[in-house]
């Protein structure tokens, strides 16, 4: 039997008009998702905000009004705007709080959670007697130090940080690269500071 050729016109138009239609609707949705449109529990529709966990533990469990989210840091989820209580925690560590504000479109970057041990071992490295000043290098793994022995001259050390153990080196320099403070009548009667000349650094 054979389809006049009105009908398969008319087949191919309806064919093209459902593929044409269907393109369309996927890329409205991806568009409403992506714009942070949802359907909530009582499937109305509204916008929301997007939210980044992250946290110095990974793994960790992130929480929004105390509801837990199915995966752990690093991790995201939609929140409905608004004010909301958002925490991170893990088992031996405290729990890191914050209450902050979600706003309709926007990201809400929670990576700087740092989550600080129930129990703190201290342990003292630096253990230089009548220390004057510090100064830690722009690279934040040397400290620079001065310190006054008995005999009221100045004793310079280096701290090496950029390991677990950190090292220290007693330094030998010449007393004129350093000068003292002078004392007035504000400061007669209280300690002394040294103070380093300008053509000092520290080496990185």
């Amino acid at each position: 039997m054979k389809i006049s050729r009105r009908k398969e016109n008319t087949i191919v138009f309806f064919k093209n008009f459902i593929m044409t239609a269907t393109v369309l609707g996927v890329v409205s949705v991806l568009i409403f998702l992506t714009q942070g449109w949802r359907l909530d529990e009582k499937f109305e529709v509204q916008r929301t905000g997007l939210v980044q966990f992250n946290s110095s533990i990974p793994n960790s469990i992130s929480e929004i009004d105390k509801k837990p989210l199915p995966e752990g840091t690093p991790t995201k989820n939609l929140a409905t705007p608004g004010r909301h209580e958002f925490s991170i925690w893990k088992e031996g560590y405290q729990t890191w709080w914050r209450q902050t504000e979600v706003r309709v479109g926007e990201i809400l970057w929670l990576n700087y959670a740092r989550l600080v041990p129930k129990k703190i071992t201290e342990k003292s490295f630096l253990n230089i007697p009548n220390l004057k000043n510090a100064f830690v290098a722009p690279d934040k793994k040397k400290i620079f130090a001065i310190s006054e022995d008995s005999n009221s001259e100045a004793v310079f050390w280096l701290i090496d940080i950029s390991d677990r153990e950190p090292k220290i080196s007693k330094l030998n320099f010449n007393s004129n690269i350093f000068e003292r403070n002078n004392q007035t009548s504000e400061t007669s009667g209280k300690d002394n500071f040294y103070k380093i000349a300008d053509n000092l650094k520290v080496s990185k």
